[in-house]
């Protein structure tokens, strides 16, 4: 790494775009809706955007930790572009229909995608200032001041894109999300391969498919 600073910040900046987008989001669902009952286009309410917020948030409850397993086995840079590539997505699908259940359906893979990022990035954050506990809990701080800061933003950035694009505004939140991408890309944010504990979970767990007694492609933990 060439340069950590500027890369934690970089990072960290990429991490609040992605809220800002995610919060966005979940405004433009709102306003949306309230268009559609107005033109009488769709039966869906406030309480249909409650019910869409809730669903985005128990998506990214309930896949954090598969993705958290996924990122240890594989690369976590590509799970977090993945999930950035699949935001767009959801994003993208939902400004394109009046169909119930596909806005059902966008939020769960909007949810999935912040759940993407999210634990690969903090073990990144994690492997980066180990050793180092002041700046952890700098880095700490400020991926959380990121988090919050986007939220709040996003909300702002909503109103202001649906009053000048309306629909289209769905579109330039995907394209906020590709953005994210780019970042994750160009900043090379590849966490080092950490012994973690669902690491050696998922050895275990393979070990005992295989019915491997002697050899431990992962390495034993007896032995580190």
């Amino acid at each position: 790494m060439n340069d950590p600073r500027g890369s934690l910040a970089g990072t960290l900046s990429a991490n609040g775009l992605l809220r800002v987008a995610g919060s966005a989001s979940g405004t433009l669902v709102g306003l949306y809706l309230v268009l559609l009952q107005a033109s009488r286009t769709g039966s869906a309410g406030a309480g249909t955007a409650g019910t869409l917020g809730a669903v985005a948030y128990a998506a990214e409850l309930l896949f954090s930790i598969p993705l958290g397993v996924l990122a240890d086995a594989w690369q976590p840079r590509w799970v977090m572009v993945a999930g950035a590539l699949l935001g767009a997505v959801a994003v993208q699908l939902f400004g394109l229909t009046h169909n119930s259940a596909i806005f059902y359906l966008s939020r769960v893979l909007e949810g999935i995608s912040i759940a993407a990022v999210t634990p690969p990035l903090l073990a990144w954050l994690a492997d980066r200032t180990q050793g180092d506990l002041r700046a952890r809990a700098r880095a700490m701080s400020f991926f959380e001041l990121s988090l919050l800061a986007g939220l709040a933003l996003g909300g702002v950035a909503a109103t202001q894109l649906w009053s000048h694009f309306h629909g289209t505004a769905f579109s330039l939140i995907a394209v906020g999300y590709c953005l994210q991408r780019c970042c994750w890309l160009s900043l090379q944010v590849t966490p080092k391969r950490h012994r973690s504990a669902t690491h050696w979970m998922a050895c275990d767990l393979r070990c005992r498919m295989t019915t491997c007694a002697v050899w431990h492609p992962c390495g034993s933990a007896s032995t580190r």
